[in-house]
Parts: C-alpha cells; sequence; structure tokens
C-alpha cells in the first residue's frame, strides 16, 4: 500500500525548507547612538530599539551625553546558521554609519556643554513639591516626582548636588513602601505615555511599548513642544476583554496625574538657562553650517531640553 503525504504537509515542509536555506528574506534593524566618555569615543547598538532609549536616557543621568538615535535596516536572506552573523554585520555597518554622522569633535563641544554648571533655579520648586508628598506615600506621585527631578536635572536647571539630596529622599520613601502588597491577576501589561498641548488642546500618546512613546517624545522636543515625562503604569487583569477599559482607565489617569505637571514645566521653562540664549545661538548657528544632519538634529534635541532655544 502506497500513502500519499497530504498537498498542505508537503507544502509546509517544503516553505520550512525554504526558510532554512535562506531562501526568504528578513528584515534586521539595529538601533544606535555615539557619545563621548573619558574622552574616549563610543558607540552603543543594540537590535532592541528600547535598550538604547533607556541607556539614552541613564546615560543623560550620569553626566554622559549621548546623540540622537540612529538606525540601520537591511532585509537579507538568512541561510541556516547565519542569523548571528548577519546581526553582528548589520551592527558594524551601523558603526560606521554613526561614525560618518557625528565627528569627534562634535561629541566633544556636548561634553563641553555638559560640562558647563548647570543653573538651580529649579531646586526650590520642588523642594516645596517633596513637602507636599511627605507621608503622602503614593506610588503614582512618586513616580511622577522622580520623573520631574530627572527633567530639571537634564535640562540643566538643576545641579548634581540638589538632585542627589531629592533622589535619596526619595529612595527612602519608595523603600518605606517596599511591604505594600500588589494584588495580581492573569495578565500583565504595563502602558507607557506622554501629555502634551498641541493647538490649544491636550494630546494623551500612549502604547504598551516604550519605545513607541519615547521616540514621539523626543520628536516633540524637537519640536519644541512641552511634553511630559514617559509615565508607566502596570495593570493585572483576568481576561483580554478587560483591556480596553484599562486602556480608558489608563488615559483618563495620566491626564489627571499629568496636566498639573504641563504648569510646572512651563514654570520650569521660564527658568534662566545654563548658558545665554546667545551664546548657543552661536554654537548652533555653527553647526547649522558645517556639521551633518543628524549633528543638527542632535545640537537641536538638547537646545530645546536645555531651554536654549525658542
Amino acid at each position: 500500500m502506497v500513502t500519499r503525504m497530504p498537498r498542505d504537509i508537503r507544502c509546509a515542509e517544503s516553505v520550512g525548507e525554504m526558510a532554512r536555506l535562506g531562501k526568504f528574506d528578513r528584515e534586521f534593524t539595529v538601533y544606535g547612538c555615539a557619545y563621548q566618555q573619558n574622552g574616549e569615543v563610543l558607540y552603543r547598538i543594540s537590535e532592541h530599539e528600547e535598550t538604547i532609549d533607556r541607556f539614552c536616557q541613564k546615560s543623560r543621568l550620569n553626566g554622559v551625553y549621548p546623540t540622537a538615535v540612529l538606525n540601520h535596516t537591511q532585509r537579507t536572506g538568512v541561510p541556516s546558521g547565519m542569523e548571528a552573523a548577519i546581526w553582528q554585520e548589520e551592527q558594524w555597518n551601523l558603526a560606521h554609519l554613526l561614525q560618518e554622522s557625528y565627528s569627534d569633535g562634535f561629541l566633544n563641544l556636548l561634553q563641553q556643554l555638559h560640562d558647563k554648571p548647570s543653573a538651580n533655579g529649579a531646586s526650590a520648586m520642588l523642594q516645596q513639591w517633596q513637602e507636599r508628598l511627605e507621608g503622602r506615600f503614593r506610588r503614582d506621585w512618586l513616580q511622577v516626582f522622580d520623573c520631574y527631578a530627572e527633567y530639571c536635572f537634564m535640562a540643566k536647571k538643576l545641579n548634581k548636588e540638589s538632585y542627589m539630596q531629592l533622589k535619596q529622599w526619595s529612595a527612602y520613601n519608595w523603600k518605606q513602601m517596599e511591604d505594600d502588597i500588589i494584588i495580581k491577576d492573569v495578565y500583565e501589561r504595563t502602558l507607557h505615555g506622554i501629555l502634551y498641548e498641541m493647538d490649544n488642546a491636550l494630546q494623551v500618546d500612549y502604547d504598551a511599548q516604550y519605545a513607541t512613546v519615547y521616540r514621539k517624545q523626543q520628536q516633540l522636543i524637537g519640536q519644541g513642544i512641552l511634553v511630559t515625562p514617559v509615565y508607566s503604569k502596570t495593570y493585572w487583569f483576568r481576561t483580554f476583554t478587560d483591556f480596553s477599559k484599562i486602556k480608558e482607565q489608563y488615559v483618563a489617569h495620566i491626564q489627571e496625574l499629568l496636566e498639573p505637571c504641563l504648569f510646572f514645566m512651563r514654570q520650569v521653562a521660564e527658568l534662566p538657562s545654563f548658558m545665554p540664549a546667545e551664546e548657543f545661538a552661536e554654537i548652533y548657528t555653527k553647526v547649522k553650517a558645517q556639521g551633518t544632519q543628524a549633528e543638527i538634529d542632535t545640537l537641536n534635541l538638547y537646545g530645546h531640553q536645555w531651554g536654549c532655544l525658542k
């Protein structure tokens, strides 16, 4: 007796074999930035966009100023056993792109701007906020406070000594809440969102992917639009039919929580910058005349973040 293999099974096996041999193209995207540390130019590259975004955020808090993130995409077949080699090759390709896009002189300029003493006008405002939170032990309020202390520090309107004092106070409060009971359920999702004003109306952008929201936030900053730091909140739920309601709750929550913070940010924006706008304008004009588009975009981003560009 001859047993014939069903056609759909034969087709599936054929497709699987073609995929194994690399007959189908795949898309490889890598993300990266350049920065200077201890006088040395370094590149940070990853296939995960969020990894690079969070590295940039953390670096600015630690005194390192990375460039805006660039990405490189390549579509190619993937022969069996070659995937790791292709990822490595694309990382090298992006490293060369970063090297071409950002000169050593520009990275040195970023570090020189960072090394200028920060203003400290936001310190008194944050201390008043801290006093209002004393003894409250609310996770959402404390998270927002942390976000805005970081925001003021990265805007160079809060010096390192004041920032570290606020951070120490916050760490103590978080420790007091370590034993709080958090009710969990079957599924878990974290939503990330920002609030900003456009066309005289409040806008909320949110997503389950941090990188999507962070990229939007950076885009808005580069356009000179006042936008809140990314606010993240984790939800637990029993069925996915509950998730649409949870998203509605999140939008309402972020509007209520962050709308007062936009008023705070407007006040911070009016504080003196760490350097005169005219001095920064001279540097910016020179970069626009001689630099690459990537360098212009990066300085534009920092100029708005520092309040040197209006």
